[in-house]
């Protein structure tokens, strides 16, 4: 005698079995897929690399538009004893040249991707497909987060970096090194005055502080006046590539204060 519960489950088989008509069409719906992969793939493999990157940069343009909340991070990398991020590329530039078609990001620095995952590139790989100068400084910025691997402090960007995601690129950065070379210059002056200063200093307060009028000291003497950054601001042609700001050799110079020329308005 047959139950409820057997009925059930002989109508619940024949739910499930589906139809030669059904297969035929889900067949034909899987091939369709694979030819249209097959397709794209053959056509990608007659672009050059840089085309390939410009229509990633297309997808991932509009991935931006979508997604306002996705931000990009500019990171130093971990030092060399830590895990190494693989690079998120579709088209990553290293891969061929790589013996190992290795996508690792072995450079100083990185780029990672923030939305419900991080994706990290190589800076090249990325200015490939983004224009970043123009995405600073709210959708592309310098990362302000402590790191485990440098006692838990954030990481001290210099001043090239800084003034490039300020102004966008668009910086003189022979201006900037030269502005850095003389404010090196200048702290290595003004430790020499200071010491100059206090031995003035005590020997006036010593022999002068009963009776100022019979001063013979020498005039007080003067310190250097610091240098000005001017100038660096660059308003023609195309903006600076991130990437030669990083490859610069004062990268990661940096100075405390910066005295910047600002000319008074009329």
């Amino acid at each position: 005698m047959r139950t409820p519960t057997d009925t059930h489950k002989r109508r619940r088989r024949r739910r499930r079995s589906a139809s030669p008509a059904r297969l035929e069409e889900k067949r034909q719906y899987y091939n369709h897929l694979m030819e249209e992969d097959d397709a794209e793939e053959e056509r990608r493999s007659r672009l050059s690399l840089e085309e390939k990157m410009a229509e990633n940069g297309g997808e991932l343009q509009r991935r931006l538009e979508r997604n306002p909340e996705i931000t990009i991070l500019l990171q130093p990398s971990p030092p060399g004893h830590m895990g190494k991020a693989q690079c998120r590329a579709r088209d990553c530039l290293f891969e061929n040249r790589s013996p190992r078609l290795e996508t690792r990001i072995m450079d100083d620095y990185r780029a990672v991707l923030i939305s419900h995952a991080r994706e990290y590139f190589h800076v090249s790989c990325l200015e490939k497909m983004l224009d970043l100068s123009s995405l600073t400084p709210t959708r592309f910025m310098l990362d302000r987060e402590s790191y485990r691997w440098n006692d838990g402090w954030p990481w001290t960007w210099g001043l090239m970096l800084r003034l490039w995601f300020e102004h966008g690129g668009r910086i003189d950065l022979a201006k900037v090194k030269a502005y850095i070379k003389a404010y090196k210059k200048f702290k290595k002056t003004d430790g020499v005055f200071d010491t100059q200063y206090i031995e003035w200093q005590a020997k006036h307060q010593r022999e002068c502080s009963i009776d100022a009028s019979t001063c013979r000291c020498p005039p007080e003497p003067k310190g250097p006046t610091p240098p000005t950054l001017e100038d660096y601001k660059s308003t023609t042609g195309e903006p600076c590539c991130l990437s030669e700001v990083l490859d610069h050799p004062y990268v990661e110079r940096h100075t405390h204060h910066i005295v910047i020329y600002r000319p008074s308005s009329l």
